[in-house]
């Protein structure tokens, strides 16, 4: 059976859209692979949230928090690796 509707894999952001859903990648510029992995999460998660049908602004709300998330955790990491490893970032 096909329907003529696009899947929420077919749908394309505006550039806007991607810019804001790409937040979280500037951990990335911060926390190197760490950073970089939790950045592509939230990054992945932001976009999923924008090909969603739902109000525009719950959408840029969401996204918001899944990037102070993304930010979370990557702190939320580095102090688990400096807990298990305490001698990591001594200099």
């Amino acid at each position: 059976m096909t329907t003529d509707q696009p899947t929420s894999s077919s749908v394309k952001l505006p550039w806007y859209e991607h810019a804001w859903s790409g937040l979280p990648l500037v951990l990335m510029l911060v926390g190197g692979a760490i950073g970089g992995a939790c950045g592509g999460v939230g990054y992945a998660l932001s976009t999923a949230v924008f090909k969603k049908a739902m109000p525009t602004p719950a959408k840029y709300v969401i996204s918001l928090l899944i990037s102070i998330a993304a930010a979370g955790m990557y702190f939320g990491v580095v102090i688990m690796l400096a807990s298990f490893f305490p001698d990591l970032l001594k200099r």
